[in-house]
């Protein structure tokens, strides 16, 4: 199965990669975003982010193999969040306590991580994407169709309207919190250089 190695899970290994690289490119892309020439020149490094992003989403989703699925979408958003959360506090918790989370919990914590470096990264390399709802439009559009196609490639996965909303509401969270952040530290710096000048 891809996605195993010697019985290490490396999904979430790859994700974390993924965010890592994200966050070292905001970071570096907010160094520089002051001198014009250098933010163009540092554009290629968004690109690589971006790509390694696309590279482990796709793995991630479309390579790793489950078992048996059907092309039958639950029509109810959130119910199947509702049973996941369910019974992690009625059956998992009073026999296992707080020191081991249950699978599908680790599953929807990963899903809403999928889409957090795109939501991070795309609106700093492509200004059709510098709002709010166009980003929420794009993660919407990568879920759902990812979601579609990993029914119609059989990767052994159920159609789930609640694995798009979590990845939806991840990639949103992401981009409020980059976009957020990048401008109280424009704003810092427009404070100092007014106090300066």
């Amino acid at each position: 199965m891809p996605g195993v190695l010697g019985g290490l899970d490396l999904a979430p290994i790859a994700i974390a990669i993924s965010l890592v690289a994200a966050a070292i490119a905001v970071v570096h892309h907010a160094s520089i975003r002051s001198d014009a020439d250098r933010a163009a020149e540092a554009g290629w490094i968004l690109d690589v982010v971006l790509a390694l992003h696309a590279a482990v989403y796709v793995w991630v989703t479309l390579g790793i193999h489950a078992s048996p699925g059907t092309l039958t979408p639950n029509p109810i958003p959130f119910t199947e969040l509702a049973a996941t959360f369910e019974y992690w506090f009625t059956r998992w918790i009073p026999e296992y306590g707080l020191t081991q989370v249950p699978p599908q919990v680790a599953v929807v914590a990963g899903n809403f991580l999928l889409l957090a470096p795109f939501a991070a990264v795309a609106p700093l390399r492509w200004t059709a994407l510098s709002s709010g709802w166009r980003v929420v439009v794009a993660a919407a559009v990568v879920a759902g169709t990812d979601e579609i196609l990993q029914g119609v490639l059989g990767r052994g996965r159920n159609l789930s309207f609640d694995d798009v909303l979590v990845q939806v509401l991840g990639a949103v969270a992401i981009y409020g919190m980059t976009t957020g952040a990048l401008r109280a530290r424009e704003r810092r710096l427009a404070e100092v250089g007014s106090k300066t000048a």
